[in-house]
């Protein structure tokens, strides 16, 4: 649904929402996703492409040759995502300086690697990694203490989402980094493991 929200108002038992479309749902809970409008007003002022952010090429530089962008601000090419992407996340705010550092000393690129975000909620521990929101399927890897969602694209592997158990997600995060997409079967059992799988599948 692509609607925002217009009001909020507490009921007996949660929550009444009412959207712009006119549309108004009852919930239980809610929980607010906030993100960032990029300020690109210096950019546009000093005669730099802009659109969702600072436009900036694969080496992190503007359309001003002499002028380097990095952080949640540049909207930049991502290779696996095949289109222009603006993530604000502490990773890219890392992976997007070492680029520009590597451009800028003309030093080889590092690869360029999908995304990941992570978040500690209480004691628990979320992850994700990829482009969830594009996914034609999700399919579920769980047990009594985890949750693992892994996020398909015509059977291709895009993205997963994990609860308390990080150590799988930097699996999964090498899986996409290559290109790998295990099955269905081998993605949802638990007692597989997927560092194997990686393993198996590189060989």
């Amino acid at each position: 649904m692509n609607d925002c929200l217009k009001k909020v108002t507490v009921a007996d038992s949660g929550y009444s929402l009412e959207l712009n479309s006119g549309i108004s749902l009852a919930t239980d809970c809610i929980v607010l996703g906030i993100g960032i409008t990029p300020n690109i007003a210096l950019a546009q002022e000093a005669g730099i492409e802009v659109g969702n952010g600072v436009i900036v090429s694969k080496d992190m530089r503007t359309s001003d040759a002499d002028i380097f962008a990095v952080g949640d601000i540049v909207c930049v090419l991502n290779e696996h995502a095949g289109q222009g992407e603006r993530l604000e996340s502490w990773q890219n705010a890392n992976v997007t300086a070492t680029i520009a550092a590597a451009a800028i000393c003309g030093a080889p690129l590092p690869p360029v690697e999908v995304p990941w975000f992570w978040s500690d909620q209480h004691d628990a521990n979320i992850q994700v990694v990829g482009w969830p929101m594009r996914a034609d399927k999700t399919i579920w890897r769980e047990t009594d203490e985890t949750i693992v969602a892994f996020y398909l694209l015509h059977g291709k592997l895009i993205g997963a989402c994990t609860l308390n158990v990080g150590g799988d997600i930097s699996v999964i995060r090498r899986m996409m980094n290559v290109g790998i997409s295990p099955s269905a079967g081998d993605l949802t059992d638990p007692r597989i493991k997927l560092r194997g799988i990686l393993k198996a599948m590189k060989t």
